[in-house]
This record gives structure tokens, sequence and C-alpha cells, in this order.
């Protein structure tokens, strides 16, 4: 049996390993800056290694890339099969299940998968002027007010309860990432001389203020 003392250490060990992958992404970029001043700030990583590597290490690199990619797309898709097929099909809907049904309900989740990253990355090409890396960030942004204040209420507020955590996170990240379909594809941006839509990051630091409020107190009601 895991004992508390020993998970609290592989969850630290987890947390430092993140933080200093952290500069792995961040010198590539400062270090094409330095070298190649001229290079496209999304080409930093590539640019690097088509100017300053041998061919054949640059076949590696892009074998390497190709490799790490396939592996987190299995290691992403296996996991949501197995976290749906165990703790929502068996658990929720079909606990009588055998495991050839699992494993046939598992096999349909990961092709629902399959479709709704592609149905994402055809979404994503259509957000015209902005980075992957962007979107990406933007997406995490809008998620952050609801994980954040689940967060600190379980650090410094005792009474949270399980329910409001659970309804805090589903509603909230339901709302912030609705708010951040409309801003990322519906409204417009360019072009319309009635309409000034605001700076990325003002839009962000506008809307977290109001909605990580409205979460507190709502978490806070549920839990009362």
């Amino acid at each position: 049996m895991l004992k508390p003392a020993t998970g609290t250490v592989r969850v630290n060990l987890i947390g430092w390993l993140k933080v200093l992958a952290l500069p792995l992404f961040i010198l590539p970029g400062i270090l094409c800056f330095v070298l190649f001043p001229a290079a496209q700030p999304d080409e930093a990583y590539m640019t690097m290694v088509t100017q300053l590597l041998p061919t054949g290490v640059i076949g590696l690199v892009i074998c390497v890339l190709i490799a790490v990619l396939v592996a987190t797309i299995g290691s992403s898709l296996n996991a949501l099969s197995t976290v749906f097929t165990n703790d929502i099909y068996v658990k929720k809907m079909n606990p009588e299940a055998s495991v050839k049904k699992q494993i046939q309900v598992g096999r349909i989740v990961v092709v629902a998968g399959c479709v709704i990253a592609v149905l994402m990355a055809i979404a994503l090409d259509n957000v015209k002027g902005q980075s992957l890396f962007y979107i990406f960030q933007s997406i995490l942004g809008f998620l952050a007010p609801s994980l954040s204040v689940v967060f600190l209420l379980a650090v410094f507020w005792k009474r949270l309860t399980r329910l409001a955590v659970n309804f805090t996170l589903s509603w909230g990240s339901v709302f912030s990432l609705t708010v951040g379909l409309i801003y990322l594809w519906i409204l417009p941006k360019d072009g319309n001389p009635y309409f000034t839509w605001p700076h990325p990051y003002d839009f962000l630091l506008h809307f977290r203020h109001p909605v990580c409020a409205g979460y507190r107190h709502i978490a806070i009601g549920q839990s009362a």
C-alpha cells in the first residue's frame, strides 16, 4: 500500500521535473533569436536544426520528433479510452459489462477520440493570424479561472465539499470554454468598423477577474 509520504514525494518530484523542463522550451527560442534574428518565432527550433546540424543528424531529429508525436497521441488515446471505460462506462453505465464488451467500448472511444482530434485540428486551422502556441495558451487561459478557484479554496478553506468542486470544475469549464470558442472563432475581429475587438491579453485579463469571483461564490454556495 502506498504511504501518504511516498505519494507526496512522487507528486513533488513530478512537479519539479515539469519546472526543469521549462528551460528546454525557452532556450531554443532565445538561442535562435541571438544566432538567427531574422527567423520566424514559430520556426525557431527547426531553423536551428536545419542550419546547425549535418544532414544525417537532421533526419535523426525528425524521426525522433515523429516518434515522440506518435507516442504522445497513442498514450493520450489510451488514457482517454481507459478512463472512460473504467470510470464512466463500467461504474456508471453498465456495471455488469464483460471484458469483451469493455474492450469493444474502449476501441470505440479511441476512434471517437481520433475523429474529435481531427475536427479540433481543422477548427484550429480556421483561426487565422494566430499561431498554434498562442491558441493553446489562450485555451489554458480560459480554463484557468475554474481551476485556480477550486485549488485556492481547497487549500485555504476547509469547508469546501466534493460537490462544490465537481460543480465548479464541470460547469465553470463549460462556460469558460464556450466564451473562448466565441472569442476565437465566432465573433468578428477585423474589418468591422462598428466593432472594436480587445487585445487578446486584455480580454483574458478582464475576463478572469469577474469569472473567478463568480466561481468563488458558486463554490462557496454549493458548500454551504
